[in-house]
């Protein structure tokens, strides 16, 4: 039997917060008073997450604990810590096909969501995972068999971090609550750094920035052996993406599909949150199939956009407010704009950062006041988020994940890649509308195509945000014969998911959404929609010269014009000047050159050159202090990458020092 009448803590907060935090450590060299320590470092940064936290400890070296929410129509989990014969869990989800699980396993109707996954697992097995439908992440103790095994949902919407060694495991739904145990030395993992710098893609199947944590790999259960003196590891999974391919007789039962998937996909998740439903609107394609299907259901919704209101950036050419407003008088719904001004010392953000005991400064910046992971990088959503909590609902239907695979971006190279030759040739034939000698220039960029075939495979994505040369040469000679993971998108979508590119904006979105009080959900990452879209033919994404075909196609009938024939569109918010004010920034005059030389000041004098003199070059960095005015746009352009690398840089130090120092 499990011990669980050692020492249990419970801890409530004021307010609510709309998301679950599970986390746990294990460490045959703790006694209680140490592990009860740890976890309270591990419950300080979930609380976020839920409003009820629970800590319970099985013996002096092993604890777990939750922090728990219900935001569904559901049946409400009255023992959130689950315990039943020899096996114990904290579990986070949001299960959509609870009706076809109960029926096909013979389980209780009366159960929550954590209780059905949990008797789903004890009494099946965990590849029984592969037939649920939900965002999920849990850990189990089996005190027989002496294991306690991680899992998350087949596309990691519920990211789960751990930490392991030896003779240690830990894990937590925020990365943060890691970074804080005392014997994790959160150093940055050298390789991220390196893609960071060289402006390679950062993401992966389960590293992270940090040299000593990882993320549970999406839809696989991280088994840990405990019952030895050396603890070990391993990991299965228990469905792959894209692992049989869909054929049909006609483009038409594609498309009806497709339809069908995603259309179900949205109801189900309707269907399990009462009240008010929140939805970003951006103008484009992913966002504006959610949000139509969401008003033609029948249910009452707010849209936000992330570009900013008329009243403070003008309509350009272009411009996506232009769709989004063709939307709104399509749907007869109204969309809210970002304001300019956003008042980051309101946000539940910072005001839960001062709750974690943080100072926050009125006066500095963003980055400085937080103690935020690397890969917060897109600011938008916690105002996203926020904003739709203050609207009163507690969920935003987010189309993350649609051009990733559902969507789909296709290059016509995908079709030679994937051996459609006869579809390659007639896409390439298409593209030559209205030109002479169509044929022979066919021939021609078919032959170029399959030539270009190795670098389309094997070049990485280069952003232009790099500068190699703050790198010590010592430290980037080691990365001589490294080979960056390949730009996927435009051609191979299941391994441009499989690397671990849709995690990103997953991981941002959990941690904005439990901060803001709205939880972020993702139809078009339902397992069962994604793994369609990417086991069909390619040809139906680029056809009779249309890119993202299908799409188009299934959803034609309610899409407005501007809207359907889109191919690309503009965000004015941070493009495009509007007064003569914002004309001086960018980048031209000695102004801006002065506000840039007290950035460079600030961060050379900041960052902390015991810890990143293995990585960086500082006298190539330090010249930024002296430097003229560069003239050049290349100059110009290099001169604001390394400002804002050493930032990145800066933001890993801070939030390492300050979670370290709490």
């Amino acid at each position: 039997m499990v011990y669980t009448s050692f020492f249990t803590v419970l801890f409530t907060m004021q307010g609510e917060f709309y998301m679950s935090g599970i986390y746990g450590i294990i460490n045959k060299q703790y006694d209680q008073p140490t592990t009860e320590t740890c976890l309270n470092y591990l419950s300080s940064w979930n609380k976020a997450y839920g409003n009820n936290t629970i800590n319970s400890y099985f013996s002096p070296n092993l604890g777990i604990g939750i922090s728990t929410e219900h935001i569904t129509n559901t049946p409400v989990n009255q023992t959130p810590i689950i315990s039943e014969n020899n096996v114990t869990a904290v579990i986070d989800t949001i299960i959509y096909n609870r009706n076809d699980l109960i029926y096909k396993y013979n389980l209780s109707s009366s159960y929550s969501d954590e209780k059905l996954l949990f008797a789903l697992i004890t009494k099946y097995g965990l590849d029984e995972l592969r037939h649920v439908n939900g965002d999920f992440a849990g850990a189990l103790y089996d005190s027989q068999a002496k294991t306690l095994v991680l899992f998350t949902d087949h596309m990691g919407i519920r990211p789960l971090y751990y930490y392991k060694s030896d003779s240690c495991i830990s894990f937590s739904t925020d990365i943060r609550g890691l970074i804080a145990l005392p014997d994790i030395s959160a150093d940055i993992n050298p390789e991220y750094l390196f893609n960071m710098i060289n402006g390679y893609t950062t993401t992966s199947h389960n590293q992270t920035e940090y040299s000593d944590i990882y993320i549970v790999t999406p839809a696989t259960y991280f088994t840990i052996d405990i019952s030895k003196d050396i603890y070990s590891y391993s990991e299965k999974s228990y469905w792959k993406l894209g692992s049989h391919k869909i054929k049909y007789l006609s483009n038409k039962k594609y498309i009806s599909k497709m339809r069908e998937l995603i259309s179900g996909s949205i109801r189900k998740r309707l269907e399990v949150f009462p009240g008010l439903i929140g939805a970003e609107l951006s103008g484009g394609l992913d966002s504006g199939a959610i949000d139509i299907l969401i008003n033609r259901f029948g249910r009452k919704a707010v849209f936000y956009s992330w570009s900013f209101d008329t009243n403070d950036v003008p309509i350009v050419p272009n411009d996506e407010r232009l769709i989004i407003q063709d939307i709104c008088d399509h749907e007869n719904i109204s969309c809210n704009y970002r304001r300019k001004k956003y008042n980051y010392m309101d946000s539940n953000l910072y005001k839960s950062h001062k709750e974690a005991g943080l100072s926050i400064n009125p006066n500095s910046n963003f980055v400085d006041n937080c103690a935020l992971p690397l890969f917060i990088d897109t600011p938008a959503l916690s105002q996203t988020a926020q904003f739709i909590s203050e609207s009163g609902s507690n969920v935003v239907f987010t189309g993350h994940g649609g051009d990733e695979g559902v969507s789909h971006r296709a290059d016509s190279y995908e079709l030679l890649y994937n051996k459609e030759y006869f579809h390659c040739l007639k896409c390439l034939y298409d593209q030559t509308k209205g030109q002479s000698n169509r044929l022979i220039k066919t021939i021609k960029q078919f032959r170029y195509k399959k030539a270009r075939g190795y670098s389309y495979q094997n070049d990485p994505y280069k952003s232009y945000l790099n500068a190699p040369d703050i790198l010590r040469q010592d430290f980037k000679d080691k990365y001589t014969d490294y080979k960056a993971t390949p730009f996927y998108f435009p051609f191979d979508a299941i391994s441009y998911i499989n690397s671990g590119a849709t995690q990103v904006r997953i991981r941002v979105a959990t941690l904005f959404g439990a901060y803001s009080g709205a939880r972020y959900i993702f139809p078009y990452l339902d397992y069962e929609v994604i793994d369609y879209a990417v086991s069909i033919p390619r040809h139906m994404y680029i056809k009779n010269n249309q890119n993202r075909y299908i799409f188009r196609q299934a959803f034609k009938d309610i899409f407005p014009k501007s809207l359907y024939e889109l191919t690309s569109k503009i965000s004015p918010s941070t493009d495009v000047p509007v007064d003569e004010e914002d004309e001086q920034d960018n980048g031209k005059d000695k102004d801006w050159f002065e506000e840039q030389k007290k950035s460079a000041e600030y961060l050379c004098n900041r960052i902390d050159r015991d810890f990143w003199g293995r990585f960086l070059d500082f006298d190539v960095i330090d010249k930024l202090k002296e430097s003229d005015m560069p003239t050049t746009n290349e100059d110009i352009m290099h001169y604001q990458n390394v400002l804002s690398l050493l930032s990145k840089c800066y933001q890993f130090q801070n939030t390492v020092k300050k979670i370290k120092n709490l």
